[in-house]
């Protein structure tokens, strides 16, 4: 229909409601006057279902040829008013009635779209306008703490002291103070800035190629960043060693080669982030988020994993010795060559890729590692008691008497079981898979 191409979708819903309460009240009116036909006793004539006429007698004067005058009676026959003529009659007026009220309630509804329209564009030309203010005013404090640090590198001569073995009065002491400085209004600039990556970079880069970090030793260790957000952040070979970053936000940050060892990522969010060499040995990463991180060849032994999150992680040569992996999720986890030795898997989900893994004294009770592809792995004096091996693949596994496995059901489960492991748990057909 024409009004739904020249209307909105919102109008035409909108008109529609209108019509048909429009058409209702047509419907009332024409039924009362039905109603009112029907009282007046005159039904089958008033509705055109009678005869429908009318006759109308009148007495004319005339004279005759002689001249007298003689009374000629004339009878005039009209039709009577039907039903639809009464309809014809009302409908102009109340077709008109409800067009003009539709028309109205539509201009009404478009005054208030407009006016709508106007308060979300001011709302949004607000929002621009605080956000513009906002960026400015960061950028006037990033400038101030460029500034500041300049001042202080430059007229104390802090990389050229950090460098020289030996110290002058008070040059060591200033150095520290210096140092010191350094390092308190960083904190406080990267807590200013959490949730804005870009100008945390600056930061970083700032300190990177002003060479603070490499030769004036600057640390940002035990720092309290607890739940600060870091999101996409350039943090490599930033020493956060024993720094507490329970909660934080750290997702797709670049952690290469960072030092976290001790550092408190409880519950952190580091899913997609690259800890490619990093130095986690000892943290606490309690059901820490690591799903598609990067943790190639980086050092977690003695780390506790326990609840975390490892879906899809890249752990190639990555070391977990003695590491508590209890309850951790591993499923599609690139374990090749990792190490595992003595780590605690109890009860971990471990559907991946353990590709000449070294498993050797690794606690695997009643770990899930159905469809886990195990070849060449070491599970020397590994215990796997209660472990799920449906479909495991031990190709070329190496094992030894202190390997405690579970009941001879559950290693028939498994893909390619060594024959002498097969003898010695006495299986003698083992199941397709």
């Amino acid at each position: 229909m024409l009004y739904q191409i020249m209307l909105s979708e919102k109008q035409q819903v909108w008109l529609r409601r209108h019509l048909k309460s429009g058409i209702i009240v047509g419907v009332i009116l024409a039924g009362g006057l039905l109603v009112v036909g029907i009282r007046a006793d005159n039904w089958a004539e008033w509705t055109g279902l009678g005869k429908g006429e009318t006759t109308s007698i009148s007495t004319v004067l005339k004279r005759d040829a002689d001249g007298r005058p003689v009374e000629t009676e004339t009878k005039t026959t009209q039709p009577g008013k039907t039903l639809w003529d009464w309809l014809g009659l009302l409908g102009v007026p109340l077709t008109l009635a409800i067009l003009g009220y539709v028309f109205q309630q539509q201009e009404r509804y478009r005054a208030e779209t407009l006016k709508e329209q106007d308060q979300y564009r001011a709302e949004i030309l607000a929002r621009d306008q605080r956000e513009i203010a906002a960026n400015e005013a960061k950028e006037e404090i990033l400038q101030a703490y460029f500034d500041r640090l300049s001042s202080l590198l430059i007229d104390k001569n802090i990389i050229s002291l950090a460098t020289n073995s030996q110290y002058l009065v008070g040059q060591k002491e200033l150095l520290e103070a210096s140092i010191n400085v350094i390092r308190a209004r960083t904190l406080s600039i990267l807590r200013r800035f959490e949730g804005d990556p870009e100008k945390i970079n600056s930061v970083i880069r700032f300190l990177r190629e002003s060479e603070v970090f490499s030769k004036a030793n600057l640390k940002l260790d035990e720092a309290d960043l607890i739940g600060v957000n870091l999101k996409d952040a350039d943090l490599r070979e930033i020493p956060l060693s024993k720094a507490d970053l329970k909660k934080a936000n750290l997702a797709r940050a670049d952690l290469e080669g960072a030092n976290l060892e001790g550092a408190n990522l409880t519950r952190a969010n580091l899913a997609g982030a690259s800890l490619e060499g990093a130095n986690i040995k000892e943290a606490y990463l309690m059901e820490a988020n690591f799903a598609r991180a990067n943790l190639a060849r980086a050092n977690l032994a003695e780390s506790g994993l326990a609840g975390a999150d490892l879906r899809e992680a890249f752990l190639l040569q990555a070391k977990l010795t003695r590491a508590n992996l209890r309850r951790a999720n591993l499923t599609q986890a690139i374990c090749f060559k990792v190490n595992l030795a003595s780590a605690n898997l109890e009860e971990a989900n471990l559907r991946a890729s353990f590709q000449e893994a070294n498993l050797e004294g690794a606690n695997l009770q009643r770990a899930n590692l159905a469809g886990a592809l195990l070849e060449g792995a070491n599970l020397q004096r590994a215990n796997l008691q209660g472990a799920s091996l449906q479909g495991a693949d031990f190709k070329n596994i190496k094992w030894d008497d202190a390997t405690s496995w579970p009941n001879t059901d559950e290693v028939a489960k498994a893909k390619n079981i060594p024959e002498d492991l097969k003898q010695q748990q006495g299986i003698t057909d083992t199941p397709l898979p």
